[in-house]
């Protein structure tokens, strides 16, 4: 007897904390397909590559920020 789409649905859940929190971002299409096709080549999940290549730009930003506004950043 095969398993109702529920079930199967469930099974492929994955546990709460083995993943990275994550947020879904909107970005130009033509943008996002080419950054899925370097992904792709190069190996790895999307969300790492774009993570990846987002961070140093981010990070000095905040850095930027924060001196700007005089706050400690997030706890």
């Amino acid at each position: 007897m095969l398993p109702s789409t529920a079930e199967t649905t469930m099974a492929k859940k994955k546990s709460v904390g083995t993943e990275p929190p994550t947020k879904a971002v909107k970005i130009d299409r033509a943008l996002a397909t080419k950054a899925q096709m370097i992904a792709t080549d190069r190996g790895i999940p999307l969300a790492d590559y774009i993570s990846e290549t987002l961070r140093g730009v981010i990070e000095k930003d905040w850095s930027r920020m924060i001196r700007r506004v005089g706050g400690e950043g997030p706890k």
